[in-house]
């Protein structure tokens, strides 16, 4: 059982269903709304929920004095059920002890808010017994990662090189050798002095852009002579790919290697013709400066 009052709506008498139930019934709206307030009144204090109640179509109406006034309320949707099992739908939307409880302090908060300034927008006018605490956000936790310089016996083997570059991309010793050979006379430090801290990841980056050139070469149908036949001497006919995987311009005539550092990506050629010097060094194959011919002396 609720409270000794109920919620009504201020535009009742403007509501579809009364004015329906006023025609259905040839009674003025007033006089609807009257009736309605006394059921209503009636059901919250004798239901919590307004639902299954013990009462039949011929009470309802005798109680508001009206013939077939159950049967209008039925007809507009706000009676549901029969003798014995009768249900007001949505009751404890208005009405009801929950309902109440919900109006009361929507009432509360909105006389505070009117009668009391607001302290920076965070007046508390809720009861004590209604608040729930929020439950506290997960704070991610931040982990500083901590790296560490390489030590003497973090760095490879020959060995260990060798057979990382046969199981992971198929070469031979001979690149795993020339890479342990660079990088170990190095130091294993990188051109700016800094210690290397993946050899693996090193050598990944070069075999592999070593392959995906080749491949890409093969599919463009483009001849190439390979990583093999490079020593100080040889001939080269354009166009071919540097050991690393630089690509010979297309106008490169016939050049004679003179000298070739693969480990660190350098090489000088020159024209069997006219004796132009070119330079490979990384990614770019440029021409130098022409050597004097035999013979000529400087100014």
């Amino acid at each position: 059982m609720a409270s000794d009052w109920i919620k009504m709506r201020v535009d009742l008498r403007e509501q579809v269903e009364v004015i329906q139930m006023s025609a259905i019934l040839k009674m003025d709206v007033l006089s609807i709304i009257g009736r309605l307030h006394a059921l209503w009144s009636w059901v919250d204090k004798n239901s919590l929920d307004g639902q299954k109640m013990p009462i039949t179509f011929a009470w309802i109406d005798d109680y508001c004095l009206t013939k077939n006034f159950a049967n209008s309320l039925q007809k507009v949707g706000w009676l549901r059920g029969k003798d014995g099992q009768i249900s007001f739908p949505n009751f404890d939307r208005h009405n009801g002890k929950t309902a109440k409880t919900r109006a009361e302090t929507n009432l509360r908060v909105a006389k505070s808010r009117a009668t009391k300034p607001l302290q920076n927008g965070n007046d508390d006018v809720t009861q004590k017994a209604l608040q729930k605490p929020l439950p506290e956000k997960n704070k991610k936790k931040i982990y500083k990662k901590e790296t560490t310089s390489p030590k003497k016996g973090d760095f490879p083997t020959l060995s260990e090189c060798e057979d990382f570059a046969k199981s992971e991309f198929g070469l031979n010793g001979t690149f795993a050798s020339r890479f342990f050979t660079k990088h170990s006379a190095n130091g294993w430090c990188l051109k700016t002095g800094e210690l290397i801290h993946d050899w693996q990841a090193l050598m990944r980056g070069l075999a592999n852009s070593m392959s995906v050139i080749e491949r890409d070469q093969v599919k463009a149908g483009s001849s190439t002579q390979g990583p093999t036949g490079f020593t100080p001497g040889s001939i080269l006919n354009p166009p071919f790919t540097m050991p690393w995987g630089t690509q010979s311009p297309d106008d490169l005539p016939p050049v004679k290697l003179l000298k070739i550092n693969e480990a660190e990506g350098e090489a000088d050629f020159e024209e069997i013709d006219s004796r132009q010097k070119w330079c490979c060094f990384g990614s770019q194959f440029k021409p130098v400066s022409k050597a004097k011919p035999e013979g000529e002396s400087n100014p």
